[in-house]
């Protein structure tokens, strides 16, 4: 294996993906007990921001590499997830059941099958 600048830039890149993955993980595992528990609006927020901002960055990752990552099904279904996220502060009522179906999605987007992640939407654009 090489140590060159690339492979020291690629394990850098990875450690970075996985603080933000676990960062993620733990903000929306934080906001999803308080909902689940009753914990006060103010003490969410801040979960709620992390969870968005570290799901954000992570798709940026992704973003990195081209365009052609958003037209996948596993970033459809990403920014299905950020979306309804983004109404949590909107439809605070129903934070349980928005959250709940954030877990879902997640879930199932993170352990589909490689071939269901990459299914194109739109296979009928041109690439």
């Amino acid at each position: 294996m090489s140590s060159g600048p690339e492979n020291s830039k690629t394990k850098k890149s990875r450690a970075l993906r996985v603080a933000l993955r676990t960062v993620h993980i733990f903000s929306f595992s934080v906001l999803l007990g308080g909902h689940w528990f009753g914990i006060p609006r103010t003490e969410l927020l801040p979960s709620l921001y992390w969870s968005v901002f570290s799901g954000t960055a992570l798709m940026a990752f992704e973003a990195r590499r081209g365009f052609e990552w958003f037209f996948k099904l596993a970033g459809g279904l990403t920014i299905l997830k950020l979306g309804i996220l983004s109404m949590v502060p909107v439809f605070w009522e129903h934070s349980r059941i928005l959250l709940v179906l954030a877990v879902i999605i997640g879930s199932a987007g993170s352990h589909m099958n490689s071939s269901l992640r990459h299914l194109d939407l739109l296979p009928s654009r041109k690439k």
